[in-house]
């Protein structure tokens, strides 16, 4: 609800198409590279920046989503300098 479209920001309109393409993502990973859980997790952030992210404007959307996504990870056990902050995956 706080990324209504706005005549600024018309094209900010998600669908289930997009959250598909998330999930296709993390899909996407081999069982060889998943070496642990953290893995998935950043595959995770890393999809949805891509996918939600990429379409955002403004620095404060786009603080806003990391912020969002920061929120989940307690849930998944995982700490945002891990996912964030570390090496790149491939």
């Amino acid at each position: 609800a706080e990324l209504l479209p706005t005549p600024s920001r018309s094209h900010y309109t998600f669908n289930l198409r997009d959250i598909w393409k998330v999930f296709q993502g993390i899909c996407t990973l081999k069982a060889k590279m998943v070496v642990n859980p953290i893995t998935v997790v950043r595959c995770y952030c890393h999809e949805n920046l891509r996918v939600y992210g990429d379409r955002l404007i403004s620095g404060a959307d786009k603080a806003w989503l990391r912020e969002k996504l920061e929120a989940t990870l307690p849930a998944l056990h995982a700490d945002p300098v891990f996912v964030f902050e570390a090496e790149r995956l491939l």
